[in-house]
């Protein structure tokens, strides 16, 4: 029987909570929380590392059984992706227009890059669609290789695990650490080299879920408190002492595997229906804030404006973004994903099993 970690749910919605409060910009300078808050997306590699190794590693056992689960993934990733592009360019183009302006149309290898997700593969030297996509796309290319590393290396699997969490952390070091001590935001790296923290998240996560056992002391009341403080101080901080954003997806590592048993009492904060709506439409609401972020920027952005405007505006793009999210999640993401769902499970598959019983519904 498959279950769902509701308080990783939580957490998840959390994250995208925090990623829309970051773009917002206006609360960073009332919270260093909320200005760090570009590091949820790390959260959300590693999550997605826990829960993809917990539900598939011990299925990934042949060719067949890969490509299924690459099938699911790109449904569960890609529809929304498309249509939120579609929307971006939509309204960016309607705006143009509106302001007498060319129409904003991506050119042909920037529509290539789209439908194929390898838009934060720095390609380009400028970001193409939303301003988040790019994690998605990085993330359905760490899928495969996570896949193609089970079906290949069964017994030392986790060596490799952690070679890939090493090599994208060095990665992501070696091309931001001189930015990093100069100007801060040291991870914050996102169409150009954002791939490298998707390869370090998502494998750190991938080894927590692999080595649950080893870690279990982590799941103490005590030991998630302090997990749970340890993010918040790292994400409060991390602008003060810039280089402590490198060690931000271990630290996520460390929470994630507290967060195990799905007990305890952080574990009892993220399991609030708020938090668990939150974490069911992230992915829409991650996406869908982004559609209109240029316009927010560009009304409340502006030198003069007083307060009760900005409060106005931040209303505004909040409600804008939970409708659309909340449309797109009930009737376009949930839909199509089960629908491809089902395609995969149509599939002539030898059928494994899921050892921990966790749903990748991610």
């Amino acid at each position: 029987m498959h279950t769902t970690n509701r308080s990783l749910e939580g957490l998840r919605g959390t994250a995208a909570l925090l990623v829309v409060f970051f773009h917002m910009k206006i609360l960073s300078a009332y919270s260093g929380v909320v200005q760090n808050g570009y590091l949820s997306v790390d959260l959300f590699f590693v999550l997605s590392g826990y829960v993809i190794c917990s539900a598939y590693a011990s299925r990934l056992t042949n060719s067949r059984e890969v490509f299924r689960f690459v099938v699911r993934r790109i449904g569960r990733l890609w529809p929304l992706h498309a249509l939120s592009s579609v929307l971006f360019y939509g309204l960016l183009s309607l705006h143009a227009v509106m302001s007498h302006q060319p129409v904003v149309v991506p050119t042909p290898a920037e529509f290539v890059s789209l439908l194929t997700m390898t838009n934060g593969f720095n390609l380009f030297d400028h970001n193409i669609g939303n301003s988040v996509s790019w994690s998605a796309g990085d993330e359905i290319y760490v899928y495969v290789v996570f896949a193609v590393t089970c079906m290949a290396l069964r017994v030392r699997v986790s060596v490799l695990f952690a070679a890939f969490a090493i090599l994208g952390a060095l990665i992501a070091f070696r091309i931001n650490a001189e930015y990093c001590f100069t100007h801060g935001a040291c991870y914050d790296m996102t169409y150009s080299f954002g791939w490298a923290r998707c390869l370090a998240g998502f494998f750190i996560g991938a080894l927590v879920a692999r080595h649950g056992d080893a870690l279990h002391f982590l799941t103490s009341k005590k030991c998630q408190v302090i997990a749970a403080i340890s993010a918040l101080v790292l994400l409060q901080i991390a602008a003060v002492v810039p280089p402590l954003a490198f060690g931000a997806p271990i630290i996520f590592g460390l929470l994630v595997a507290s967060l195990a048993r799905d007990s305890g009492p952080v574990a009892s904060l993220l399991r609030t229906r708020a938090l668990q709506y939150l974490g069911e439409v992230s992915y829409a609401l991650y996406l869908s804030h982004a559609v209109f972020l240029v316009y927010f920027v560009n009304l409340v952005d502006v030198p003069g404006r007083h307060v009760a405007w900005q409060a106005g505006c931040c209303a505004g793009f909040l409600f804008a973004s939970f409708a659309l999210a909340h449309f797109l999640h009930r009737y376009i993401e949930v839909p199509l994903r089960e629908q491809i769902y089902a395609f995969a499970e149509r599939m002539p598959v030898i059928r494994g099993r899921n050892e921990t019983g966790l749903t990748a519904n991610d």
